[in-house]
């Protein structure tokens, strides 16, 4: 059996180093299914770690090395078939959260099925189309985005970083999200930036410090490089 120092850096790599995953397997293929726990009841596989980080080439390579397939890895990998024969074999699926408590709406979000996320929608608390939408544009799916907002997904939820949606398609240049978004939200409450007047530009330039204490953010406007707001986050440990 992997030792625990092995099985941490496995998960780890699994979040995008490709080929570290790739080392690591070859030479400690018992690593393939099992968790590491972060902390009490917050354990991750490499699978899950790809599901979750949109890690298609690491998942698909770890499905076919043999790793227990799952219903948030068919959702994120948008593949119908095998999420249905998932729930074909157990309706109980449909509930299966992901890493880091992340549903299986925001894995859906990340695939872009539009069949999977309206099937998982059916059964989904209403709360979980702002974490859908953050993830469809956070991973650029424009459809799946479209779907968010036709169906009324809050338009002001904000990731761990502190950005709603059209923050992060700013940010990203997603010209059609962003058009989408701001359709969606109306002109009339988009934010201006006092320096150049453009509507609907601010995203975060810069993070000072760990968001995990303390912070403290600045947003930018897009256009013509503005400051539009600091902000600052956290607090600081007790000594």
């Amino acid at each position: 059996m992997a030792d625990a120092d092995t099985i941490r850096e496995f998960v780890i790599a699994a979040h995008g180093d490709f080929e570290k995953v790739k080392t690591i397997l070859a030479d400690n293929e018992d690593v393939l299914d099992v968790a590491h726990e972060w902390r009490a009841a917050q354990t991750e596989t490499a699978l899950q770690a790809a599901a979750h980080t949109g890690g298609r080439e690491i998942a698909e390579y770890l499905l076919a090395k043999g790793a227990k397939p799952n219903t948030v890895v068919y959702a994120m990998l948008g593949d119908a078939k095998h999420f249905f024969l998932m729930l074909a074999k157990d309706q109980k699926n449909i509930y299966e959260m992901g890493a880091h408590d992340l549903s299986l709406m925001y894995h859906a979000a990340i695939g872009g099925n539009i069949d999977i996320i309206e099937q998982i929608f059916m059964v989904c608390d209403p709360s979980e189309l702002g974490n859908g939408i953050i993830a469809a544009v956070t991973f650029g799916n424009a459809n799946a985005v479209k779907w968010f907002v036709a169906n009324r997904a809050p338009l002001q939820t904000k990731d761990f970083r502190g950005r709603t949606p059209l923050m992060i398609a700013v940010e990203q240049e997603s010209d059609e999200i962003v058009t989408v978004l701001k359709q969606a939200i109306g002109e009339s409450n988009l934010e201006a930036c006092a320096n150049c007047g453009a509507l609907g530009m601010k995203y975060l330039a810069n993070v000072k410090g760990s968001l995990m204490g303390v912070h403290i953010k600045q947003f930018d406007c897009k256009n013509c490089g503005a400051v539009m707001a600091v902000e600052q986050g956290g607090q600081s440990q007790a000594n």
